[in-house]
């Protein structure tokens, strides 16, 4: 697979103009003054990061042709798709996704659509269940993350309240060793190229509310990997809105955390700097969130992303490296 850093439209806020799908140039943003965060300068138009009624965790039943609707109506350049894969056992909806496709008017089907997966790391290595190209119908592109630590059943994303008082008792030495475990998990999914996006950096740490400035001093060596191996780096509307909120809470882990904003920001900032793709996700598991990006943007105006800082999967020939 040949990974080239492609252009975002990034629009102004505001209607869009005729029927047209393609996308809108640049604006350029205004940097004299402070930036208003309260009415965001920019939109994105496109979103690869969409659950549906096969993620379970999904908080409503919906499918392929809700999110198609909600795109075009939010006036995305293309459809996409990215439900759980958990297990082996798991296969993301894809079949049914490809059926439900197919069975569609053609007024459905003005936009591109790809269907992708959001693989769980499985192993302290960065495993993920499944090899992408083994499924009865192999998906488009391939997210990992990381939902869980797979060296500890108490750590997990189904548990956040025991993961906090677990968190609570834990040594120095221990929160130490945790810290460097999920780098190595980290490194690991990235070095093994069966992902084409990191997703959501951190995000488990953020529901834990560590913020902990070591954690970014590693992902240095993650970023770089992902510029060697072709992997963009997912900057997450959920993830977002977690650290805001954090902000708020006033409530540090330890002396070693930086405030929530600065620690988001960072991540951003230090992927850019590498030249890393970033790829824009409202990871969305309601209809109301399919395309919204309103915790994100600000952090982008901030950062200064621009049009060529964002993955775009229909400017590439082939990007799954599972096909």
């Amino acid at each position: 697979m040949f990974f080239h850093k492609v252009f975002l439209a990034i629009q102004h806020q505001g209607p869009r103009h005729g029927n047209s799908h393609e996308a809108e140039p640049a604006v350029p943003i205004d940097r004299a003054g402070p930036i208003d965060h309260t009415v965001p300068a920019m939109k994105l138009n496109i979103d690869h990061h969409v659950h549906t009624r096969y993620s379970n965790c999904c908080n409503e039943d919906y499918g392929l042709k809700e999110i198609i609707e909600a795109q075009n109506a939010n006036g995305m350049s293309y459809v996409c798709v990215s439900d759980h894969i958990h297990t082996a056992r798991d296969t993301g909806g894809l079949e049914d996704h490809h059926r439900a496709l197919a069975t569609l008017p053609s007024s459905y089907k003005e936009l591109p659509v790809y269907l992708g997966v959001e693989m769980t790391f499985t192993s302290p290595e960065g495993d993920i269940p499944v090899d992408p190209g083994a499924l009865p119908a192999p998906p488009s592109f391939t997210i990992g993350g990381c939902h869980h630590f797979p060296w500890d059943k108490d750590l997990t994303m189904g548990d956040v309240p025991g993961g906090r008082a677990k968190l609570a008792r834990m040594t120095e030495q221990g929160l130490t060793e945790l810290l460097l475990q999920h780098h190595r998990l980290l490194q690991g999914a990235v070095q093994k190229a069966r992902i084409d996006i990191l997703a959501h950096p951190f995000d488990f740490f953020f529901r834990l509310g560590i913020f902990d400035a070591r954690l970014l001093d590693m992902f240095h060596d993650t970023v770089r990997l992902c510029k060697k191996h072709r992997v963009a780096i997912e900057v997450n509307n959920a993830s977002a809105r977690r650290c805001d909120a954090e902000e708020k809470k006033n409530t540090p882990f330890n002396s070693q955390c930086i405030a929530p904003k600065k620690f988001f920001s960072a991540l951003i900032t230090m992927a850019m700097e590498e030249k890393v793709p970033l790829s824009p996700a409202s990871d969305a598991h309601a209809r109301n969130d399919i395309g919204c990006f309103d915790s994100l943007l600000p952090y982008l105006e901030e950062a200064g992303a621009g049009p060529g800082d964002f993955l775009r999967l229909d400017s590439l020939d082939t990007f799954s490296k599972s096909v």
